[in-house]
């Protein structure tokens, strides 16, 4: 039976080879991933403020729609009023 002991030399081309090997690895697979990553990122902040703006462009709307809700509430009894005024005085 023969024994392998590895030597210096031996050592040095295994972590010569996996140091390259890593760097290969690195260089195909985790760049274009950390690339990725952040692109993607920068899109969901994006994202989140363009939800953000959407939300207070919402509630500005409800408020305005409230507004107008009341405003023509308000106008309808007016005209209402002057109707029944109208037809009290016989000019309808």
């Amino acid at each position: 039976m023969i024994h392998w002991i590895p030597n210096l030399q031996d050592l040095v081309a295994g972590v010569t080879i996996a140091g390259a090997v890593a760097g290969w690895f690195n260089f195909v697979v985790i760049k274009p991933l950390t690339l990725s990553i952040d692109g993607l990122r920068v899109s969901i902040a994006e994202l989140k403020a363009e939800v953000k703006a959407s939300a207070a462009d919402r509630r500005a709307l409800e408020s305005r729609i409230n507004k107008v809700d009341e405003s023509v509430k308000s106008a309808h009894k007016r005209i209402d009023h002057l109707q029944e005024d109208m037809r009290y005085r016989g000019l309808s």
